[in-house]
């Protein structure tokens, strides 16, 4: 799995690469997050059938350019997933806050086993990178 999210990385470097201009230029943010003790398969079916939900929903929208969701398979490490998602433009979250709270308050939640997100794990960091040229 490491030599995939290597591939994906190097990927996302060469498409980011191939776009010359600023127009052209997105935000990527990659979240990663830690499930509670035992709960890691539950944390991950709480981001599919949740954040994932909306990631999709903004993709079709237009809102993001693509979503993933990449797993962690050395459980040692202090993240076990990380989702990334490129935004449309160089604004990133900030150019597409006001649709995506739609988006977000039109989602009925869908708790796994009676937990939300709070029970079920944490953000441990968040990072926003720009393409460059």
């Amino acid at each position: 799995m490491r030599n995939l999210f290597f591939v994906f990385l190097i990927t996302i470097s060469l498409s980011v690469y191939s776009q010359p201009t600023l127009n052209n230029k997105t935000i990527w943010t990659f979240t990663y997050l830690k499930a509670n003790d035992g709960l890691r398969a539950d944390l991950k079916a709480f981001l599919q059938q949740n954040w994932l939900a909306m990631d999709k929903q903004a993709t079709e929208l237009g809102l993001f350019k693509q979503y993933h969701l990449l797993e962690n398979n050395d459980s040692t490490k202090v993240w076990d997933f990380v989702i990334v998602v490129q935004y449309r433009d160089a604004k990133g979250y900030e150019g597409v806050k006001v649709e995506f709270d739609k988006i977000r308050q039109a989602h009925q939640r869908v708790l796994i086993d009676v937990k939300a997100m709070a029970e079920l794990g944490k953000i441990v960091k968040s990072e926003d990178f720009l393409e460059t040229e």
